[in-house]
């Protein structure tokens, strides 16, 4: 799984490696730093993004402006695992003025109201929206004086049907909003008047969801299958996994040491483990690569027709990742191209096939389309989620999970524990001069410069912003036992959403096993 930053390739059009170019006036103003190649020309307001690593070649993509519209972009969903109190606006309502808004030693509000006749009390205006598709409660904790009222609404509605806070801990229930409306609670002060603190509003799964916490892993090296099965069946029963994903060998049309594979197969049913294979690598897209793609789909469905019942492969799972590739936006390295393969690959294996897939996409330029393209030809998404913040993850997951459960598909999370280095990401944007030069050509050439200027007949682009990318913010590195502690603690969270079928586990180190892949983002 290579590692890109998905903010650079969520709205790419292109992208190509870049090589240092060597110079013997390293101090010169027009010393050319980077040079390298664009599959397409940028278009007028495109941007281009250098992403630079402590390891590999820095990569260079196209990044297309951000639309311009005169409407307010649609309220986020509302964060998991976090207090959504935190951001929340109060205001007041009633005739009298009884109810008045503190904040108290620990910075929380506190709701003073009179006593009084009228319906009177305060309104938090959340930033965001209820997460959709999804079985959700809000979990309040408060203290203070018992008779407040509440309910949580579309923001500007009036609370039609409030029901009596508990004191302590207690549970609202999340209306079922159509479309991208805010949220908003109601408290009803009570006619003798009171104080109510509230501590923190979480939104968490309603009571009658039903916990799902199942842990995939990939154990990448064939020899671990092929010579020591016993001891991968050991270690990964050892962490609960349930599910493994292992690379075949193939040679030809045909997979090799059917028995060996049908007896680790075994071994893992025995155990309570499903095993599926894995597949892939971004040139599946390209003519030649998805020949070879095919040929491998064809092997696999012969041994599946071979094979004893209880020797079968639980499925086979393909890891594309075509967006990582320098020609991407062009040719069939494209979502039609991606999809194209993988409705290909599926009839070829025979049977639907498990999708990996980058978070992002769900907000990525042809997503939709993609997404329902492939559908029939997908019995689950595994979503590289990359994150070690939960309330990043619970963020970054929630339009998959929630396109998952309207199209009744499995949607597997996955975490990572392999290295991952700090990234550094660098803007560029279009100017009359600039240190970033687009040279015209069949395929543009990209050089960047020392310092600022203007090249003849170039689109020249001026530095912009440069962001640093921790990788300690999506891989846990090594820290395995905490990994396995975010998915342990976040799963609950995430079951209430009908799509979601576990986490899968990335890096994990096996007996003899060798360093895994690098991750992707």
């Amino acid at each position: 799984m290579s590692h890109l930053l998905s903010l650079v390739l969520m709205a790419s059009t292109g992208q190509a490696n870049l090589y240092s170019a060597d110079s013997d006036t390293p101090d010169a103003p027009d010393r050319v730093v980077w040079s390298g190649t664009l599959p397409m020309r940028p278009g007028r307001d495109d941007a281009l993004v250098i992403l630079k690593s402590a390891q590999g070649s820095p990569v260079i993509s196209l990044r297309p402006p951000e639309a311009r519209s005169t409407t307010p972009p649609p309220p986020a969903p509302l964060p998991l695992f976090a207090d959504i109190l935190a951001d929340a606006s109060p205001r007041f309502f009633g005739s009298d003025g009884r109810c008045v808004v503190e904040v108290d030693d620990a910075g929380k509000p506190r709701l003073h109201c009179r006593p009084g006749t009228s319906v009177s009390g305060a309104i938090w205006l959340f930033d965001g929206r209820i997460p959709s598709d999804a079985t959700l409660e809000a979990q309040v904790s408060t203290a203070g004086d018992p008779g407040f009222q509440a309910e949580i609404t579309a923001a500007g509605a009036d609370a039609g049907t409030p029901r009596p806070l508990r004191i302590g801990n207690d549970r609202l229930p999340l209306p079922d909003l159509a479309g991208q409306v805010p949220a908003q609670l109601a408290v009803i002060a009570p006619v003798e008047g009171g104080t109510l603190d509230l501590q923190r509003i979480e939104i968490v799964p309603a009571a009658a969801v039903v916990m799902r916490g199942d842990l995939a892993a990939w154990a990448w090296s064939i020899d671990l299958w092929r010579r020591t099965p016993e001891a991968l069946v050991a270690a990964a029963r050892s962490r609960n996994v349930t599910r493994l994903f292992v690379s075949l060998d193939i040679v030809g049309e045909a997979v090799r040491d059917p028995r060996a594979l049908g007896r680790f197969v075994r071994l893992g049913r025995a155990a309570g483990i499903a095993v599926d294979a894995v597949e892939g690598d971004p040139e599946m897209v390209q003519p030649d690569g998805l020949r070879q793609a095919l040929i491998r789909a064809r092997a696999f469905a012969a041994y599946q027709r071979r094979a004893p019942i209880a020797e079968r492969l639980a499925g086979i799972q393909y890891d594309v990742e075509p967006y990582i590739l320098p020609a991407w936006g062009s040719g069939t390295s494209t979502y039609a191209g991606w999809s194209a393969a993988i409705v290909q690959l599926a009839g070829a294996a025979g049977q639907p096939v498990d999708l990996v897939l980058p978070f992002w996409i769900a907000g990525a330029d042809d997503s939709l389309s993609f997404l329902n393209r492939v559908a029939g030809s997908v019995r689950m998404l595994t979503v590289m989620s990359y994150r070690t913040e939960a309330s990043v993850l619970g963020r970054i997951v929630q339009p998959l999970l929630a396109w998952g459960s309207r199209h009744a598909k499995p949607v597997r999370l996955s975490l990572e524990a392999g290295p991952l280095p700090d990234e550094v990401e660098e803007v560029f944007r279009p100017a009359p001069t600039g240190t970033l030069a687009v040279l015209p050509g069949a395929q543009p050439r990209v050089e960047l410069f020392a310092s600022p200027r203007s090249v003849p007949g170039a689109a020249m682009y001026r530095f912009h912003q440069r962001t640093t990318i921790r990788g300690s913010t999506q891989s846990f590195s090594g820290r395995e036992e905490a990994m396995r502690d975010m998915a342990t603690r976040t799963a609950p969270t995430f079951s209430a959403w009908p799509a979601f079928s576990g986490f899968a586990l990335h890096g994990l180190s096996w007996p003899t096993d060798p360093a895994p892949p690098a991750a992707a983002p």
